[in-house]
């Protein structure tokens, strides 16, 4: 299971060519009917890149594992110069097939605020498209072939912001418009939604309602067909900048849920609902009653599960019903100012402690065997490996934190894959911690590796050592308070407070452990230090098993009036109790080996 999750992280070019089929897709909708007119070919460069769009989009669709049928009769319908309106119906409509099916991204999950679109547009855009976006400048005058006017009524009327959104990502080929890959996601958004928002300053506006992904994927046309001019002025203009309520919002994808024509598309609003709606209020909503929280996930599986094996109508109604009613009460929980943060706070301080007492011991262990090498003098390098390691763990907070940052849009499938990652991590240290009881054994190692050193006179091994004992602490730390995180973002008041407390015990215990060298009982702590390991990777475990239910990843297969303890990672799911089962089972083994190898008798020699 964890290997599953890991593959499934690391499936990032695929949904990356998912993303550029459906753009291609989008311009073939778009584009075609500036190049065939009543019959017959008016601009051949125009008409041949389409049909090249088309032969690369059955490429992409091949690679991915899609059938090609749609694609052959896409390209008919272009080989046969058949009316516009009839290319764009089958692009576009299977376009939202493929967007469904492979679950692509059309959107990040908000865009950055409107004020840094215009920023940004003027710094990267504005030389060649214009302040207006009317391609009038010196600049543009230079360019083969022009760029484009994003005043233009055609163009407005034909393409969409998640075409722009795509044209930002991959650039044009054949044009000076260039990849801006580089910028983050909702970047790229907030510039394509800025661009289609230019032609619609200052027009009287009315307010409508649509969801952002709509309003992404829909030309002004389309806009214009359901709400009107001035509903299209505000669609433009102001609704994608507002953060929709949501509670509101998981309430409507829900009800869209039921209401949609196919068991896809249900099952994907239903997604939405938990994903592009309660998930935005989850952590401020866990800080203040865990276990409403939990009580809201249960009763979003419910209803999925439901759609998912086409339930009779009536089942599906008081699914929904009984899930309004627990978002009726999460809406009033969100009012409260009393967050429950006990165990935000004790696993910061147990994460800490554990990874900085560990870290203490080693170095420690290091120190005593300098001393009875009669080399003290040598602890300087010591000190100097474990203080790099500190400053190494620090910049990998760092770019973990960039990272992270550039992948929010899937959090809920990332948030799963770290906590399966700490949980394997965790598990095996917790092995070769409860294997390291046998303190005899880890010293004898110690004692070979320094000594060999010094009669080699290779001083930088000291340093390697030291730095790489604590590093890999310190690289665990950061993995693991990332899924701390993850899973308790709202209490970070309360993981600050349990790593100060963690830091000052480590501070005591390394003060200690310094003064105290080899004299101290390494075997019990290592062993128990493992134990507690082991019991907190499987706390990760179950989360991150919960997280891939709630992204769509895992099917729930729940168990009626099974276990609830949230703060274990206990979870009333099959796959989830069977996981940590077999990982509890596993430490049980290994503690009776451990058990049985100590008492073993010793002999001599």
């Amino acid at each position: 299971m964890i290997a599953a999750a890991l593959a499934l992280a690391l499936t990032a070019p695929q949904a990356r060519d998912a993303e550029q089929l459906v753009g291609l897709l989008d311009y073939v909708a778009g584009d075609y009917a500036g190049a065939v007119k009543d019959g017959r070919v008016v601009a051949q460069a125009e008409y041949d890149e389409q049909k090249a769009f088309v032969a690369d989009a059955r490429a992409l669709a091949r690679s991915l594992g899609q059938p090609d049928a749609p694609f052959a009769a896409l390209a008919a319908l272009v080989a046969g110069v058949v009316p516009p309106a009839d290319v764009a119906r089958a692009a576009r409509a299977l376009r939202d097939e493929l967007v469904a099916r492979l679950r692509v991204a059309v959107v990040p999950a908000r865009p950055a605020s409107k004020a840094r679109a215009a920023m940004l547009y003027g710094r990267l855009c504005a030389s060649c498209h214009g302040a207006t976006g009317d391609a009038r400048t010196a600049q543009a005058e230079k360019l083969t072939p022009p760029p484009r006017s994003f005043r233009s009524r055609d163009f407005l009327d034909s393409a969409s912001p998640r075409r722009a959104y795509h044209a930002l990502t991959f650039g044009l080929p054949g044009t000076a418009m260039a990849s801006f890959d580089a910028l983050p996601p909702e970047d790229r958004l907030a510039l394509a939604l800025y661009v289609f928002a230019l032609p619609h300053a200052g027009r009287p506006a009315k307010r409508a309602e649509l969801p952002l992904r709509e309003v992404m994927l829909a030309s002004d046309a389309e806009l214009r067909a359901r709400a009107g001019e001035r509903g299209l002025a505000w669609l433009r203009t102001e609704a994608p900048w507002r953060t929709p309520d949501p509670i509101v919002e998981a309430r409507r994808l829900a009800r869209a849920a039921v209401a949609a024509p196919t068991a896809d598309e249900a099952r994907r609003l239903a997604i939405d609902a938990y994903l592009l709606g309660f998930e935005s209020a989850e952590l401020r909503l866990r800080a203040r009653d865990p276990a409403l929280v939990a009580e809201a996930e249960r009763a979003f599986l419910a209803l999925r599960g439901a759609l998912d094996t086409r339930a009779p109508p009536g089942v599906i109604a008081a699914r929904l019903d009984a899930l309004e009613r627990v978002l009726d009460r999460a809406d009033a929980a969100l009012a409260s100012r009393a967050p429950r943060g006990a165990y935000a706070f004790f696993a910061s301080l147990v994460i800490l402690l554990r990874e900085g007492l560990e870290a203490a011991l080693l170095v420690a262990a290091l120190l005593a065997v300098l001393r009875r090498a009669g080399r003290a003098d040598l602890g300087k390098l010591v000190h100097a490996g474990w203080l790099a390691a500190l400053a190494a763990g620090a910049l990998t907070w760092w770019l973990s934190s960039i990272v992270i940052g550039r992948i929010a849009a899937r959090r809920e499938l990332i948030e799963g894959a770290v906590s399966l990652l700490a949980a394997a991590v965790l598990f095996y240290v917790s092995f070769w911690l409860l294997g390291k009881a046998d303190a005899a054994r880890w010293m004898r190692y110690l004692r070979t590796q320094v000594e060999a050193s010094l009669a080699r006179r290779s001083v930088a091994v000291l340093f390697g050592l030291a730095f790489l004992a604590v590093y890999r602490e310190a690289f665990e730390t950061v993995l693991f308070y990332r899924a701390l995180l993850a899973e308790a973002g709202a209490d970070r008041a309360a993981i600050l407070g349990g790593a100060a407390a963690g830091g000052a015990a480590v501070i005591a215990f390394a003060w200690v452990v310094f003064r105290a060298g080899a004299r101290l009982p390494f075997g019990a702590i290592f062993g128990g230090s493992g134990l507690l390991l082991c019991l907190l990777a499987i706390a990760f475990a179950g989360a991150g098993l919960k997280e891939l239910r709630g992204a769509g990843v895992l099917s729930p297969r729940p168990i009626a009036g099974g276990p609830e303890v949230a703060w274990m990672g206990l979870h009333p799911d099959v796959v989830g109790l069977v996981v940590q089962g077999a990982m509890l089972a596993s430490l049980v083994i290994a503690g009776a080996v451990t058990l049985a190898r100590r008492a073993r008798p010793t002999t001599a020699g």
